[in-house]
C-alpha cells in the first residue's frame, strides 16, 4: 500500500475514502468470502505460528464445525479446554463479521480487560495482512477498540454491569466466562445481558473453559437439556492433532491427573480435596425450582406433601453481610432423604429469621427445627421458643438445639459424605451444588470454603449429618439398605404406639436414648 494512502503511517491499513479498482476476479473472490467464513479465512486469513511465524490459518474439522456454527446460530456456548485454538477461531470469525457486515457493533468482554484486549490484537493482526481490496478504510486503531469506514467497530472491556452499557451490541463474545467472578456475573446478567438478549439478530457468544459448578455450568447444563436456546458446542484435548494417548500420558506426568480431567479434559470439578468426590460432585444434577418467594431468597423445589416429614436444620449469621442466615429444608420420611427447599440471606436479622424459620417450618407440616445453638443460635431459638411460640424445637440435654464441636462437626462432615456419595441425600439446589465443589479440607484436617467463598448453604446439612448420626443408626440403615420399607414400618409403629408427637425420628431407631427426642 501507498505511503500517502495508509493509515498514519501504518501501510497495513487504508484511510478512509481510498477508492479500490477491483478486477472481475477480486469481485467474485468477495463474493465468496462473504458468503463462506471457512472459505474467506483459510484462503485470506493469517495467525502467528510460534515455530513458523506468519502463516496462513488452516482450519481443523472441530473448529469448521465451530465456525459453522458461528454464522448460522444466534446463541451458542463452548466447552472447551486449554490451548486447543478456540479464541483464535473466534477471533477469525470475527474479523469475518465486521469486514462483510456494515454499521454492526462486536463487543469483545474477557474475565480480564487484558484479556479481551489479547484477542483484538489477534484480530488486528490478521485484518493487517489481509489485501487491501479485501478491507474497507479504517476510522479508529486503538489497543482496546477499533472502527472501519463501513460503520462497523469492535470494542473490548472487562466484563462487567458497566462495561458496555447502553450499547446497541450485534455480536458479543464472553470469552472464559467461568472465571468471571459470581458477583460480576450477577450484576452483567442483572444490568447488561437482558438488553442483548432481547434481539432477536444479535449473537452472544460464550466459551470457556470450566472452573467449577458455577454460572458458566448452569449455561452450559441449560443448553445440552435444550431449555436456554443456546446451541452448544465441545472441543476435546484429542480433537487437536498429535494429541494421543502419549501425549495424554506425558501431560498427566507433568502437571497431575486433576489438573488435567480440568483444564484439558474440560470437566466440571471443583477442587481435588473437597469432602464430597469430584466424581460424584461432576454427577450431581441441579434441578429448576418451582417456585420462589422473599425476593428470591427463599427457592422452593418440593411443596409440602400431606403426610411427608420435613426437618429444617438452620445456620445463623449476624445479618451485616457477610455471611449467610440458611435454612436447608429437608424430607425425611424416606430413603432416598430429599432437599425440598433453599433459604439464604445474608442481612435478615435474628427476630426477622426466627420469623421466616416459623413460616416456613408452619407451612412444611409443623417441620422439627433444628438450628445451631451458638451465642446467634440461642438468640433464635429463644426468639422462636418465647416470641413465635413455634412447638417443634429439636430439644437435648435440657436445651433447644444442637452445639457443634470439633468432634461433631468432623463426625457430621464424614456422615454427609457417606449420605451424598451413596445417593441417600438428593440435593437440587445449584447454590448449594457450587458451595460443595468449594467445601474443601484444610491443612489442619478440617474442612471449610475455599478463600473468599463461602460455606453457609453446606453447614445445616453437615447438621442434618451429625444429627443423623447419633448411636450410629445411619450406619445400621446402610447395611439394611434392602429392608429398609420394613424397618420404616415398625419404627412407625413403634413412634405410634408410644404416643410420641409427630416429628423427626430415625426411621427404623432401635435405641433407649433420649437424647433424640424433642420437646415442644
Amino acid at each position: 500500500m501507498k505511503q500517502h494512502t495508509a493509515y498514519q503511517g501504518n501501510i497495513n491499513l487504508k484511510r478512509r475514502g481510498i477508492i479500490e479498482e477491483y478486477t472481475e476476479e477480486q469481485v467474485k473472490e468477495l463474493l465468496k468470502c462473504k458468503k463462506d467464513p471457512i472459505y474467506f479465512i483459510e484462503n485470506y486469513i493469517h495467525i502467528i505460528n510460534l515455530d513458523e511465524g506468519l502463516v496462513k490459518f488452516k482450519l481443523y474439522p472441530f473448529q469448521k464445525r465451530l465456525i459453522k456454527m458461528l454464522h448460522n446460530d444466534k446463541r451458542i456456548i463452548g466447552k472447551a479446554p486449554r490451548q486447543v485454538g478456540k479464541t483464535v477461531t473466534v477471533s477469525a470469525y470475527f474479523c469475518h463479521y465486521i469486514i462483510f457486515n456494515d454499521n454492526k457493533t462486536a463487543a469483545i468482554l474477557g474475565n480480564k480487560d487484558k484479556t479481551a484486549r489479547e484477542i483484538l490484537y489477534k484480530i488486528k493482526i490478521m485484518f493487517e495482512n489481509l489485501p487491501s481490496w479485501l478491507k474497507p478504510g479504517v476510522e479508529e486503531w486503538n489497543k482496546g477498540s477499533v472502527e472501519f469506514e463501513n460503520g462497523s467497530r469492535i470494542v473490548t472491556a472487562a466484563t462487567s454491569s458497566s462495561s458496555i452499557r447502553g450499547m446497541a451490541l450485534n455480536i458479543i463474545l464472553l470469552d472464559e466466562f467461568a472465571f468471571i467472578s459470581s458477583g460480576v456475573f450477577e450484576d452483567f446478567i442483572q444490568s447488561v445481558y437482558p438488553t442483548v438478549s432481547s434481539s432477536k439478530k444479535s449473537k452472544i457468544i460464550m466459551i470457556s473453559t470450566p472452573w467449577g459448578l458455577n454460572h458458566f455450568y448452569k449455561f452450559w447444563t441449560e443448553a445440552v437439556k435444550g431449555r436456554n436456546g443456546y446451541s452448544f458446542f465441545e472441543i476435546n484435548w484429542n480433537d487437536l492433532p498429535g494429541r494421543n494417548k502419549k501425549w495424554k500420558d506425558e501431560m498427566i506426568a507433568e502437571i497431575g491427573e486433576e489438573r488435567f480431567r480440568q483444564e484439558f479434559n474440560a470437566e466440571f470439578i471443583g477442587s481435588s480435596s473437597t469432602l464430597i468426590s469430584t466424581n460424584v460432585l461432576k454427577n450431581m444434577v441441579y434441578s429448576d425450582p418451582i417456585a420462589t418467594q422473599l425476593d428470591n431468597k427463599f427457592i422452593i423445589y418440593q411443596k409440602p406433601t400431606k403426610d411427608r416429614q420435613y426437618v429444617l436444620f438452620c445456620d445463623v449469621a449476624e445479618g451485616v453481610g457477610g455471611d449467610s442466615s440458611t435454612i436447608q429444608v429437608t424430607d425425611v420420611t424416606e430413603l432416598p432423604y430429599q432437599q425440598v427447599a433453599v433459604f439464604e440471606d445474608n442481612l435478615v436479622k435474628t427476630n426477622i429469621f426466627a420469623s421466616v424459620i416459623n413460616t416456613i417450618g408452619t407451612s412444611y407440616n409443623n417441620a422439627l427445627v433444628v438450628v445451631e445453638n451458638n451465642s446467634i443460635g440461642e438468640t433464635v431459638l429463644n426468639c422462636l421458643n418465647f416470641d413465635q411460640e413455634y412447638d417443634n424445637l429439636f430439644f437435648n440435654n435440657k436445651k433447644f438445639g444442637l452445639r457443634m464441636t470439633k468432634g461433631s462437626k468432623r463426625i457430621g462432615c464424614g456422615h454427609l459424605k457417606t449420605f451424598i456419595e451413596t445417593d441417600k441425600l438428593i440435593i437440587h439446589d445449584l447454590g448449594t451444588i457450587k458451595q460443595f465443589t468449594e467445601f474443601e479440607k484444610k491443612k489442619n484436617g478440617t474442612f471449610s470454603a475455599e478463600k473468599n467463598k463461602h460455606d453457609d448453604l453446606v453447614t445445616p446439612f453437615i447438621l442434618f449429618s451429625a444429627f443423623m448420626a447419633n448411636d450410629g443408626f445411619v450406619e445400621y440403615w446402610l447395611e439394611k439398605e434392602k429392608v429398609m420399607s420394613d424397618i420404616y414400618s415398625k419404627a412407625m409403629k413403634e413412634i405410634e404406639d408410644n404416643l410420641l408427637p409427630i416429628g423427626f425420628f430415625p426411621e427404623n431407631m432401635e435405641t433407649e436414648d433420649k437424647s433424640y427426642y424433642y420437646e415442644g
